[in-house]
């Protein structure tokens, strides 16, 4: 069986991200670093799916429910999978507390996505990098 490598290459940026925000997280949150310790941070992925726009899997009818599965988990930081650049911009529209960054398969905002969003309250990205 061939390994899904979309799902290995998210689950590592989300990994690498998670591990980069862990100091700010620490330093920003709370009072005291053994508090912060104690506050457990969600994480989750999401598979976006290509942006069709024929039924029955339009993204136009996929968009609203994707955004309350988010919203019933508020994850503090979450990756996405196969995201095209305007399924994201469409994301951060509904999601305004989280901000996100990555870079299309093909540099920029070109082809599909492996995204990372990150709730702004709580957390501040110190560096991150794109592999592909």
């Amino acid at each position: 069986m061939k390994p899904n490598t979309s799902f290995r290459r998210t689950a590592c940026l989300v990994l690498f991200v998670a591990l980069a925000f862990g100091p700010r997280l620490a330093a920003a949150q709370a009072p005291s670093v053994a508090h912060a310790a104690d506050t457990p941070l969600t994480v989750m992925t999401y598979n976006l799916k290509f942006a069709s726009a024929s039924p029955p899997h339009a993204w136009p009818t996929r968009r609203p429910l994707m955004r309350e599965v988010i919203l019933q988990v508020a994850p503090d930081v979450f990756g996405t999978q196969e995201g095209l650049y305007e399924q994201l911009k469409d994301m951060a529209a509904d999601l305004p507390e989280y901000d996100w960054i990555g870079l299309g398969r093909n540099g920029g905002s070109r082809d599909e996505f492996m995204a990372v969003f990150f709730r702004k309250s709580r957390l501040e990205p110190l560096a991150f990098d794109h592999w592909i």
